[in-house]
Order: structure tokens, then sequence, then C-alpha cells
């Protein structure tokens, strides 16, 4: 009796090992292990339009094109790209830099508010691309995630009025 408890408790060890290899997996690859879907909206400028592609990379094939503001229902994320519901292919992948997790509300006019200058990114904590000043005026796109999407690139949302 004493050997099959053994075995048992061997088994249930191999198997809780084998699930947290599996996460340190997914961890380190960027991909998402969760189930719940959520809901998204395409952050791009009017007239503009967010592609989806076929896999998680820009120079993937183009299978669907969300216009400003639609919504996306996402089901996995991965390395920056979201998985989402709807095209030809059944799911594609867009870019996590041109989305929103509040919906968008059409351009508005806005300026920056700082002590000092404030960098210009070409997308949420990305490079800079330039500096703005206090009292600027920029368009307003859409916010995600603490990012403003303004004319020209992203800056962190509290510096846009």
């Amino acid at each position: 009796m004493n050997n099959r408890y053994d075995r048992a408790c061997l088994t249930l060890a191999l198997i809780v090992t084998l699930i947290i290899i599996v996460a340190a997996i997914n961890i380190a690859l960027g991909i998402s292990t969760a189930g719940a879907e959520s809901i998204l909206y395409a952050a791009v400028s009017e007239g503009s339009s967010l592609n989806g592609r076929a896999e998680p990379d820009k120079h993937s094939e183009r299978c669907a094109s969300y216009a400003a503001g639609d919504e996306l229902t996402v089901i996995s994320y991965q390395d920056g790209w979201y998985e989402v519901v709807g095209s030809e292919y059944g799911t594609c992948w867009v870019s996590a830099d041109y989305v929103s997790d509040t919906p968008q509300t059409g351009e508005k006019a806005a300026k920056i508010v700082s002590n000092g200058r404030v960098a210009l990114r070409d997308k949420p904590d990305g490079e800079r691309v330039g500096w703005l000043h206090n009292g600027d005026s920029v368009t307003l796109y859409a916010t995600a995630d603490g990012w403003a999407h303004i004319t020209g690139g992203w800056v962190m949302e509290e510096y846009v009025e």
C-alpha cells in the first residue's frame, strides 16, 4: 500500500512540475493562457484603418481592416499582438500599439501640459520621435493604458489636457 501511495505522490508531483514548466514557457514567449474574451477598440486616426494580419507579424498577409473605434473581441495575446474574432480566416491579429481599452470618441483638440518637454513616441513606451512642449496644440485620437495617441505619435496620458 505504501508503494501505491508513493507512486501517486510521484505522479502528482510530475504533473504539477509539467504545468509549471508550460506556464513558464508561455510567460517567456509572451503567450497568454487566459481563456476569457475581452473587448478592445481600434485606436487609429479617423479616415485610416487598423490592419488585421493572418499571423502576429507586421509583414503577414492582411486579412481584415478595422476603422477607428471598431469594437474588437480579443481571444488571446502574444508578443504585442492581440488575436481577435472576425475575418475571412475566423480570427486575425492586430498590433497592441493600435488598440485601446476605451471606446474612441473621435478626434478632439487637446494641448500638452508640462513643466518641460514631453517625449513624443512612435508607440506606447516606444522609440522617441520628437519632443513636445507646454501649450503645444495636438489632436487626441484615443487613450490606452496610460498613453495618449495624438498627432504624430504617442505621449503619456498625464501630459494631455
